[in-house]
């Protein structure tokens, strides 16, 4: 089951509350009219779709995801993904990776 209208917005505010533009944690941009929001623990696993559970993504980011998200955040590069033996999340910083521009 995908997110509502309602929910996609809630999602968006949850992540950022005070803009309507933002960059995915894959580095893309998006906006609050073009993103999808995608379930955090894939519903295939037991993920509920709750505001909760759901993380805004650019479209072509959440085509090319699998249920492991990576990402770069504060200079640290990191792994997010679905354990399926404790049915939960975890996150994994799988370096100090520096961001160039």
């Amino acid at each position: 089951m995908s997110f509502n209208r309602e929910q996609r917005i809630k999602i968006w505010k949850r992540y950022f509350p005070y803009s309507n533009s933002a960059v995915d944690v894959f580095g893309r941009n998006m906006n609050i009219n073009n993103f999808q929001a995608d379930h955090i623990w894939p519903e295939a696993e037991g993920g509920r779709n709750v505001i909760e559970n759901g993380i805004p993504l650019s479209a072509l980011s959440n085509q090319e995801k699998n249920d492991e998200v990576k990402g770069i955040v504060n200079g640290k590069s990191f792994s997010v993904r679905w354990d399926k033996v404790n049915k939960g999340i975890g996150m994994l910083y799988i370096g100090e990776n520096k961001v160039s521009k």
